[in-house]
């Protein structure tokens, strides 16, 4: 029982240090204006959402198989990138 209950506490405390690095990636990608950031699971748009603190953030989702949304992706991309330049 001990064993597994380490081997348990030693999980947990992996998952927080893997959530701390994410949560400081996500800070330094939004301390750049005008940068475009990638998520693919909810824990990681709630990450990157509470990074922001009080900075605006717009959320554009599209799928990766969507001609349309392929170019839409790329002009917002354009659009983020020109309106802090």
């Amino acid at each position: 029982f001990h064993i597994d209950q380490q081997a348990r506490l030693q999980r947990a405390w992996e998952r927080q240090q893997a959530k701390e690095e994410q949560a400081a990636q996500a800070s330094e990608a939004l301390m750049q204006p005008g940068v475009v950031t990638s998520f693919s699971t909810l824990a990681e748009l709630d990450t990157l959402i509470d990074a922001a603190g009080t900075n605006l953030v717009v959320i554009f989702m599209y799928s990766k198989t969507c001609g349309v949304c392929k170019r839409t992706r790329s002009k917002f991309q354009e659009l983020a990138a020109t309106a802090h330049a």
